[in-house]
């Protein structure tokens, strides 16, 4: 998941600044107060964060239990107030703080205080909107004093940061001087119906001055394919660049003579006592095709099967080398040898309760071996057998069927992943002993 366009990653000298900066030169005009078209819901937003990070400033300090990952404090903000919610102008909503003893643990670790966090974030009940060209479609936001970046995200981004926080917090915890995005914060408000549904925002450290001028800005995700700006895009002097813009004016990163960024990267990278990046393999793209095929299907029926190597738990560790149906190193013979990782059939899962779940079906993850016994492959393999008086034939055709069901090898190492709208499996989808209805909602 991508921390932010704009300034929100660290360097191994600086956490987030300690004292928040101000500058006559700060530009105002998008500030978002009285009157502004986002005003509620950035309202909602900082009451709902004052109020859960109030409750819970109190809290002692103590070693995290795994289960306080996954929790959550919801309040409902009754404009007359309640017990637990303070009395407000706007109409009533819900918020939700996620896992906000761990939150609160990584912002402390970085030197910033709930006094501070709140004195930024809540002293006016206003931000400043920052303009971007995200094809994400999320929206960005300065705390007043510039100290913090809010972006807005899915709800599948959430439920997998939430996913990937105990990970995370202990790369994080493990590397003060880390160069990933410091997460603070990860809220949800639940919105009346005149406003909309819901809309979740992370709140993240913003290193960058903002009394020094930004001639360009760049978001760089290590891809070629589409990453360019046009012409047009080019022509606001606020514009994020992107990977092939780097590449073309010839950018190079100075990082001097001091190598402690290099070395915390590969510490980032492949190192450490929780190597992040390693242990934690996600693939947006294929979250978006699923989101995007469920949505077509709602609507037009039809099914989907996916097979590929992969887990209902997100993978680690797992890219691989094939060749000639070996496993071999990844980096041997390149351009030779197949590489692949595993699937997280499981947020795949999540994608299409979230999308349309309540019109799709989704039968378990099944192993290749067991799918093609469902499906009836000796009867088929006989069949064949009968039609053909070549021996060395049958004998090939008996090993390559082998092959596909052999356990270890292919029949257990590939899954095979179904999504069918609720009509086309309501008897049952071949090859799954059943497919039950996915219920949209949890996460």
């Amino acid at each position: 998941m991508n921390g932010g366009e704009i300034g929100a990653s660290a360097s191994p000298d600086s956490s987030v600044r300690s004292e928040p900066e101000t500058s006559e030169e700060a530009d105002t005009s998008n500030l978002i107060s009285a009157g502004h078209e986002s005003f509620d819901l950035i309202f909602m937003m900082l009451l709902g964060i004052r109020t859960a990070i109030s409750k819970f400033a109190n809290e002692p300090q103590r070693e995290l239990a795994p289960n306080e990952f996954d929790d959550k404090w919801d309040g409902d903000f009754l404009a007359n107030g309640s017990a637990d919610t303070p009395a407000h102008t706007q109409q009533d909503f819900r918020f939700r703080d996620f896992s906000p003893l761990v939150f609160r643990q990584i912002r402390e670790h970085f030197g910033v205080t709930n006094e501070e966090y709140l004195l930024s974030l809540t002293s006016e009940y206003v931000l400043v909107e920052m303009f971007t060209n995200s094809k994400s479609g999320s929206f960005f936001y300065y705390s007043t004093d510039y100290r913090f970046i809010l972006k807005t995200c899915t709800k599948n981004e959430a439920a997998f940061l939430i996913k990937a926080l105990p990970r995370y917090h202990g790369h994080l915890m493990a590397h003060r001087y880390t160069l990933l995005c410091r997460f603070f914060g990860l809220h949800c408000v639940h919105l009346p119906t005149t406003l909309g549904n819901e809309v979740y925002v992370l709140v993240m450290g913003n290193v960058l001055p903002i009394d020094k001028p930004i001639h360009e800005r760049y978001d760089l995700k290590g891809s070629t394919r589409g990453r360019i700006t046009s012409e047009a895009e080019r022509q606001d002097p606020n514009v994020v660049l992107k990977d092939l813009d780097w590449i073309r004016a010839g950018r190079k990163l100075h990082l001097g003579p001091d190598k402690k960024r290099v070395e915390q990267q590969e510490r980032d990278q492949t190192g450490g006592v929780v190597p992040v990046l390693d242990s934690a393999e996600i693939c947006p793209g294929a979250m978006s095709f699923v989101q995007q095929l469920c949505k077509r299907m709602a609507v037009t029926r039809g099914a989907a099967l996916m097979i590929d190597y992969g887990t209902d738990e997100t993978p680690k560790d797992s890219l691989r080398g094939i060749l000639r149906h070996a496993p071999v190193h990844p980096l041997h013979q390149p351009g030779l040898v197949d590489l692949s990782v595993d699937v997280d059939f499981g947020t795949l899962r999540q994608v299409a309760r979230e999308t349309a779940g309540s019109s799709l079906r989704c039968p378990p993850l099944s192993t290749q071996r067991d799918f093609l016994a469902a499906m009836g492959l000796e009867a088929r393999i006989n069949a064949l057998l009968k039609g053909m008086d070549d021996r060395e034939a049958r004998k090939e055709l008996v090993r390559s069927a082998g092959r596909l069901v052999a356990s270890p090898g292919m029949g257990t190492a590939y899954k095979v992943f179904a999504i069918t709208h609720a009509s086309v499996g309501s008897d049952g989808v071949a090859g799954f002993p059943d497919a039950p209805l996915l219920d949209g909602g949890g996460r």
